[in-house]
């Protein structure tokens, strides 16, 4: 899909960024299309999400099976 593909462009130019940072990237999606597509790359192993704060998710692409970004303390459900 053209957000999933917008998605990981993204991710792959900036790393990680938030939820909120990456809605704002992709300002022409809406938030629903974001939010969803984000779910289904997740489920399908291509992102993580790692919980920040209580509102606010950090997002990464997946390279080779991996997280960018591998925090010990980072919740792996």
């Amino acid at each position: 899909m053209e957000v999933e593909t917008a998605i990981l462009r993204q991710l792959d130019e900036c790393g990680s960024c938030t939820m909120e940072e990456l809605v704002r990237a992709l300002s022409h999606f809406t938030l629903n299309q974001v939010f969803f597509a984000i779910d289904r790359l997740s489920r399908e192993g291509h992102v993580s999400l790692r919980h920040r704060t209580q509102f606010d998710y950090l997002v990464s692409a997946r390279v080779s099976g991996t997280h960018n970004e591998v925090s010990p303390s980072a919740d792996q459900s």
